[in-house]
């Protein structure tokens, strides 16, 4: 037993109680999923493509507001819905109130909802009347449905009228964001030139028809004139002879004016000149 007493006594870890145990696990749980849904809740520039960046000029209701134009429609209203929300019954101006809160008079990130789950445009209604439904992020890559839905103005409950993508309640990164803008900017401005090419080629097409058509009448309706011009000639009933005797009536009157007309002249004449191929003729007349 002595042996037992003289050993060194080995060292006991210390006592933690249960409570902070649990809690220490808890705290790595939630650290662990946390990083799990940052990783996979954050959306990326590639699945941000189509992406408009816009700046909202006022707010309609809970749920839409609208941005005003580029370019030449800048006086254009664009109005957006954030989709997969459902305004909850008696709290519209609660929740108008929240949305401007959020947008009015700032920058946000639109990504419309394919075409066919868009709401039909009513007959002769003008361009941008209808809502585009959309999932939307402020500034701050913040989804607006999920502010809406956890603010409490606004329902995520699945309804017909509110449809949704897979980005639903998904917030980005502001970089992102930026980078698909950019590139939707882009692709935006490389459709407006191609479209600004064919329409340019479709103008100088019409213009060279145009032009060429106007030459083909133009040049039928000198053959109609000159063909008409022909006939009436033609058809002019004594026409070589009336133009004979005119010729001969000329002839006539230009030899009596060199004749004096048969009166005699005081002029001298200078018998050594050299007398003109006229004056020789009409002498050669006179001799015969």
């Amino acid at each position: 037993m002595s042996w037992l007493l003289s050993a060194p006594q080995c060292r006991r870890a210390p006592k933690i109680p249960v409570g902070r145990l649990a809690l220490a696990a808890a705290l790595c749980l939630g650290l662990s999923r946390g990083g799990d849904e940052g990783a996979t809740g954050e959306v990326d520039a590639a699945g941000l493509r189509g992406t408009e960046a816009a700046l909202v000029a006022g707010v309609l209701d809970g749920r839409s507001f609208y941005v005003f134009g580029k370019g030449a429609s800048k006086l254009k209203k664009q109005r957006w819905q954030v989709a997969g929300v459902v305004l909850r019954d008696g709290g519209a101006g609660e929740a108008e109130g929240a949305l401007r809160a959020l947008v009015d008079k700032r920058r946000v990130y639109v990504r419309a909802l394919p075409e066919e789950v868009q709401a039909m445009p009513a007959d002769g209604a003008e361009e941008g009347a209808e809502a585009l439904l959309a999932d939307v992020w402020d500034a701050d890559g913040r989804h607006l449905g999920r502010l809406l839905v956890e603010g409490g103005s606004a329902s995520a409950e699945l309804d017909p009228s509110a449809p949704r993508s897979e980005l639903f309640g998904r917030d980005a990164r502001p970089s992102a964001l930026g980078e698909a803008a950019a590139r939707s900017a882009e692709e935006a401005q490389e459709r407006a030139a191609a479209e600004k090419e064919e329409a340019m080629k479709e103008i100088a097409d019409a213009a060279g028809k145009v032009f060429e058509d106007a030459a083909v009448e133009r040049e039928a309706r000198q053959r109609e004139a000159a063909a008409k011009a022909a006939e009436e000639a033609e058809g002019a009933p004594g026409g070589g002879a009336a133009l004979c005797a005119g010729a001969g009536v000329a002839l006539a009157i230009v030899a009596c004016a060199a004749a004096n007309f048969g009166r005699p002249t005081s002029k001298k004449v200078n018998l050594n000149r050299k007398r003109g191929w006229l004056e020789q003729q009409l002498r050669k007349l006179k001799g015969s």
